[in-house]
């Protein structure tokens, strides 16, 4: 799909670019150029530029998942040579936008928010494809824009994590991990299908992603008995865990409680208040700090879209039952069986 947003140019988009590439070509800005038009190119990383869009004119938009910026904007050429590359706009000092246009100026990839202090700026992970050409642009949301800091360089993947293992006795999500967005069966009040149930002390695992542009969110329903409520997210993605309003608020659904990751693989997520008894909503996606969303770099089998939660009135989950061999909720004649066939010293 092409999320590509065309303004301030009532000629079209052939007429301005043609016109950029006679006018624009090889102008000297100290940042980069008006229009994708080439005359300000990234040729090798590391690459690092500042520059302030205050004084540029807003000509594109992009919709991951935001759209409807007049953010002014400004763009650098790329070569397809470049590899996999991550663009960071975190240490800028307003809510930006980075995406990237191929040469038919069709959004090639794109973020919004995913760094920084406020968890607003953007970072993108991209696998650019050899011989191409590509535009990158510094771009912002709403109306925002000013002075930005621009850093391109080699993608570096996240350290892996522990190998993720759902507690014995927990309950497995029957949703799979599916990033085209076709079997979404747990998208609570963003699809229109039930929360799906949760007791006091059970343990769900589920898969998560984002990408493109989206990313998959998990609803559950809590029925909470008044008092202290927690929602425990682990996850070797980085997550962020929501208490919402009740299900039939969907219309006007709320975010009571909120906690987070802090943007980091591996790590975990609590949300946690004083509620009264009532069955409210509990959500898991992949975000950043803050609070904010993900919805970029994280497909499915990346290795990063495990997690498991837990909801109760201030109680951990109960510890695992090492005894139980086979998983079935209890120390019986099959465990021992298991046991004895395998008496003897371990193998070194």
């Amino acid at each position: 799909m092409n999320d590509l947003r065309i303004t301030n140019n009532a000629l079209g988009f052939a007429a301005v670019a043609g016109l950029a590439s006679v006018c624009l070509q090889g102008a000297a800005y100290g940042e980069g150029s008006e229009f994708p038009d080439g005359s300000v190119s990234i040729t090798s990383l590391p690459y690092t530029d500042t520059g302030d869009t205050s004084d540029n004119s807003d000509e594109f938009d992009a919709t991951c998942p935001y759209s409807g910026s007049t953010s002014n904007d400004v763009f650098y050429q790329m070569s397809g040579d470049l590899g996999e590359i991550t663009i960071t706009l975190c240490d800028s000092p307003y809510d930006t936008k980075t995406y990237i246009l191929d040469s038919a100026f069709n959004v090639f990839a794109c973020n919004d928010d995913a760094c920084g202090v406020d968890g607003f700026k953007s970072q993108l992970d991209a696998n650019l494809v050899a011989g191409a050409t590509y535009y990158l642009a510094v771009d912002g949301y709403g109306g925002e824009n000013g002075a930005y800091t621009l850093n391109v360089d080699g993608f570096v993947p996240p350290e892996p994590c522990d190998p993720f293992e759902c507690p014995p006795g927990s309950t497995q999500n029957d949703e799979p991990c599916d990033d085209t967005g076709a079997n979404d069966t747990n998208g609570g009040c963003n699809t229109g299908v039930p929360y799906v149930p949760i007791a006091e002390g059970e343990v769900v695992c589920g898969t998560i992603w984002a990408l493109g542009g989206t990313r998959d969110t998990d609803w559950y329903g809590y029925t909470h008995a008044g008092g202290t409520l927690d929602w425990t997210v682990e996850s070797n993605a980085p997550c962020i865990a929501l208490i919402v309003t009740p299900e039939a608020q969907c219309a006007s659904a709320a975010v009571l409680f909120a906690g987070d990751s802090a943007g980091q693989t591996c790590g975990s997520a609590l949300a946690t208040g004083d509620l009264a008894a009532e069955t409210y909503g509990m959500f898991v996606a992949i975000g950043g700090a803050g609070g904010t969303g993900i919805f970029d770099g994280y497909p499915c089998n990346s290795g990063f879209n495990d997690y498991s939660a837990f909801a109760g009135a201030g109680t951990p989950p109960p510890p695992p039952c090492l005894t139980d061999i086979d998983g079935n909720g209890a120390t019986d004649f099959q465990d021992l069986v298991q046991i004895l066939s395998n008496y003897g010293p371990c193998p070194e």
